[in-house]
């Protein structure tokens, strides 16, 4: 039902919760990705990845980018030139997504400051715009 509460954010155990969206990591070898939505939030992820929703998400949507030649460059890195993207509008919502291969899901903070560089195909999910 839309709007009801999926999970009370204070019964939060084996949760990572000290990022902007709760979330854990579930299953060992083909693992999946469990997020906590609270109203307005936004994820994006790699096209394919989704596995199943449940509360206030509407619709998956596609995601561009920011700038006109992103998916350009994305396709160029050897990545898949769109993102899909959910938001919470109503309530809460839980989404799961899971990995392409067999493999650890490993968790990255990413600040201004940091960088990185990443597999090609190892982008799973991020949060915000």
């Amino acid at each position: 039902m839309a709007g009801e509460k999926i999970i009370a954010r204070s019964s939060l155990k084996n949760w990572n919760t000290g990022d902007a969206i709760p979330y854990r990591i579930l299953g060992s070898d083909i693992q999946a990705v469990e997020f906590l939505l609270k109203e307005g939030d936004n994820l994006i992820f790699q096209p394919n990845t989704f596995l199943c929703s449940a509360g206030g998400i509407e619709a998956i949507n596609i995601s561009w980018g920011r700038r006109l030649a992103d998916p350009l460059l994305r396709s160029w890195a050897g990545e898949q030139g769109i993102l899909q993207s959910v938001m919470c509008t109503n309530g809460s919502a839980l989404v799961v997504i899971g990995g392409h291969t067999v493999g650890k899901i490993v968790a990255v903070p990413i600040s201004p400051n940091r960088s990185f560089i990443c597999h090609r195909g190892s982008f799973l999910a991020g949060i915000g715009n």
